[in-house]
């Protein structure tokens, strides 16, 4: 057969089937090699394969979807809120105290006495809010924290009539106290029918949760709106005195106290509250807020 006398079809032909040809004993050598290759070429060999297809797949959808970076893929994250609360719970309960009177066993020593209820921390210096009614000036109380530390606590702002009182705790063995405050929720934030937890008990941690169902406003006197209480519709036989509540994100609300009004329903004094006071008590020793 004479190459030069063929026509252009068939010179197109004998092309294609070279190629196919040569196609074909190109992938018996390529897999002969691979099958005789040590595991560690083969594994490298795949690894450069699945990056290619992955990045075809890649570059192919980024086009599909218009979008401005073709290497960019759009994932959804589904927020769950048991997992909001649960991030929440974590983050809260790290801030909690409780607060227990002092007394002394029969040698002498002092040791825990009766549990009053719960405090917040507000301070990394150890400054702890909660009820007022719990405690008394003059007085010295034990407070343990969630890692089993435990504090002597006195009264900081004896001579305020509110609803809370800010402790102050020294260390029984003079070391540098370092406690985890508080993240101070954003109050004019809160919704009605927001999810919201709270923390109590007295020997373990027991959460509750439940809605905003009221957000209760004072007007001061120039005209500034101050939120001063949260209602809820978690019940009130659940909550332990001091107890907080707080968002899903884990910022502090309010503190429960004890109230006058008698509800089935938990209501906390609003953490904007709590900052005033505790604003007037960092000032008052030269700490600032």
């Amino acid at each position: 057969m004479n190459i030069e006398q063929l026509t252009k079809t068939q010179i197109i032909l004998l092309t294609l089937l070279v190629s196919f040809v040569t196609s074909i004993a190109t992938g018996i050598v390529t897999v002969t090699l691979i099958d005789q290759a040590p595991p560690a070429v083969t594994q490298t060999i795949n690894r450069v394969v699945e990056r290619t297809v992955e990045r075809v797949a890649t570059v192919t959808d980024g086009q599909t979807a218009g979008a401005k970076d073709s290497t960019t893929n759009e994932v959804r994250v589904i927020l769950k809120e048991s997992d909001l609360i649960t991030d929440a719970v974590a983050t809260v309960d790290e801030s909690i105290v409780r607060v227990y009177t002092r007394t002394q066993d029969v040698s002498g020593a002092d040791i825990l006495g009766q549990f009053l209820g719960l405090g917040l921390v507000v301070s990394r210096e150890g400054l702890v809010v909660t009820d007022a009614t719990l405690v008394s000036p003059g007085n010295v109380y034990f407070v343990t924290t969630k890692d089993g530390k435990l504090f002597t606590a006195h009264l900081k702002n004896e001579s305020e009539r509110r609803p809370t009182a800010i402790l102050e705790l020294s260390s029984q063995d003079a070391e540098k106290i370092e406690l985890f405050p508080i993240s101070f929720a954003n109050v004019s934030a809160l919704k009605l029918g927001e999810t919201v937890v709270t923390l109590s008990g007295k020997d373990r941690t027991k959460v509750a949760t439940g809605i905003v169902s009221d957000i209760v406003s004072e007007t001061a006197s120039d005209g500034k709106s101050t939120i001063v209480s949260i209602n809820t519709d978690i019940p009130d036989n659940l909550v332990s005195i001091g107890a907080p509540i707080a968002d899903l994100v884990g910022g502090v609300a309010g503190i429960y106290v004890v109230s006058s009004e008698n509800t089935a329903q938990a209501s906390y004094l609003s953490i904007t509250v709590v900052s005033e006071q505790l604003k007037e008590v960092l000032d008052a020793i030269g700490a600032g807020v």
